[in-house]
């Protein structure tokens, strides 16, 4: 990938900030919002972005594109958040973008969602935290911690079903990704 040309990168951090932290409209159900989100991102990208996003749908969700599992992604960076739609639609699965634990825990009690993949240092709680509350919701959900934080104890890290360090490769994350949903057999054919 050609790096971010100058000055684009607060660009994209602050249409993804306003995109993912869209509201709801009251007559909408939370999947429809993700929906929603997940084309602001996208249109946002491409407008900034121009070709360096030129693999991404044009619309979303498309035919093929509805097919790719779920995986909630929870972190508070609204630019790492804008990258993982971009690489994770490049890998086979559908990125639902949570910029707070309040929008992981609608995602995860109303989308078929297959994996959540979440980070340690969030405002409202930290990964810990979210993992039990997520577990208490859907128990056999597979959770993957991708955090660079040195402050993770042995409890800590027996919550998660995988760890993976936030400055590893997409290699490796895809890798951690896709191994741990052939473990729990949630890889669709």
């Amino acid at each position: 990938m050609r790096p971010l040309r100058s000055g684009h990168s607060g660009q994209v951090r602050n249409l993804a900030r306003r995109c993912v932290a869209t509201p709801l409209a009251p007559q909408s159900s939370p999947a429809d919002g993700f929906r929603s989100a997940e084309r602001l991102v996208c249109d946002a990208m491409r407008t900034v972005m121009g070709c360096r996003f030129e693999n991404m749908p044009a619309h979303l969700p498309q035919s093929g594109y509805r097919q790719f599992p779920m995986i909630v992604c929870v972190d508070d960076d609204h630019a790492l958040l804008a990258l993982y739609l971009q690489t994770f639609f490049r890998n086979g699965y559908r990125c639902i973008p949570c910029a707070s634990t309040a929008a992981a825990f609608a995602a995860v009690r109303s989308l078929p969602v297959v994996m959540a993949v979440v980070d340690f240092e969030l405002p409202e709680q930290n990964g810990a935290q979210l993992a039990r509350a997520l577990r208490a919701i859907r128990p056999a959900l597979p959770i993957l911690l991708v955090s660079g934080s040195t402050s993770l104890t042995e409890e800590d890290l027996r919550l998660f079903d995988g760890v993976c360090n936030k400055g590893r490769s997409a290699s490796a994350l895809f890798g951690k990704i896709a191994d741990l949903l052939n473990r729990r057999g949630t890889v669709p054919s």
